[in-house]
């Protein structure tokens, strides 16, 4: 089931002493803290960081279109019977039977799936679109002008304090670089202590090029290679202080 891996030209490496990986499309992060953590003595907390609030349920779409293909009266309850299945099929002393269920997962799913399956414990969701409410997790939406920032001000104005992060809980955090729609993200001074601390607790990095989404977002002719490489040098800057 390694085959994954070359499909999303996967590339893990280290910020300091932290496993790190990147990956093409968001969804497959789940497999790289699914793996990472799995020795953990404590299921994690993620704090991701993104242009859009990746917290649909888990396999929504696939299921969806399913059941409204079957009886669109009652797609409601045959999306969620198919979506308990394909999550019983997941048993994660089994890392390859989650793997096989990726294709049915879109890129927007990732951490409803990861709550259901235990790999994390809760989440923070800051984006720039919604502030959704959900039973579990908590959503910060960042106002417009600040799109793109990673300056104290962006947390402040999205309602997140770091002190929510419960004591003794280890961290994912995980950026989808469709957030930054230019290099401003990453010049001298942008970057406040509010994200160098989380950058500094986290016990692992994922990024996701999304490179579709950050196409149509950027706003100069700011390419995904310099994107990814300037947040790296980022965070790898974060973490020496």
């Amino acid at each position: 089931m390694d085959d994954w891996k070359n499909r999303q030209h996967l590339r893990a490496f280290s910020i300091g002493t932290r496993p790190a990986a990147v990956v093409d499309d968001h969804q497959y992060a789940l497999l790289f803290w699914e793996a990472t953590t799995r020795s953990w003595e404590k299921a994690p907390v993620l704090v991701s960081l993104d242009y859009h609030p990746d917290t649909d349920p888990p396999f929504w779409l696939y299921t969806y279109q399913k059941a409204m293909a079957r009886d669109p009266a009652h797609w409601e309850e045959l999306a969620g019977r198919r979506q308990e299945r394909i999550l019983d099929r997941i048993h994660l002393d089994d890392p390859d039977s989650l793997a096989a269920q990726m294709p049915l997962m879109n890129n927007d799913e990732q951490i409803q799936t990861a709550m259901a399956l235990g790999i994390i414990d809760d989440y923070h969701m800051i984006n720039c679109m919604e502030k959704h409410r959900y039973p579990t997790g908590h959503h910060y939406l960042v106002p417009p002008p600040l799109f793109g920032s990673l300056t104290d001000e962006v947390f402040v104005q999205a309602g997140f304090d770091p002190a929510v992060l419960p004591a003794g809980r280890p961290l994912i955090l995980d950026i989808d670089l469709d957030y930054f729609p230019g290099a401003g993200g990453f010049e001298k001074g942008a970057v406040g202590e509010t994200f160098r601390g989380l950058v500094r607790r986290a016990g692992c990095i994922t990024l996701a090029r999304s490179d579709k989404y950050f196409d149509y977002l950027k706003t100069s002719d700011y390419t995904l290679a310099d994107c990814e490489e300037d947040c790296i040098a980022m965070l790898e800057q974060a973490v020496r202080g």
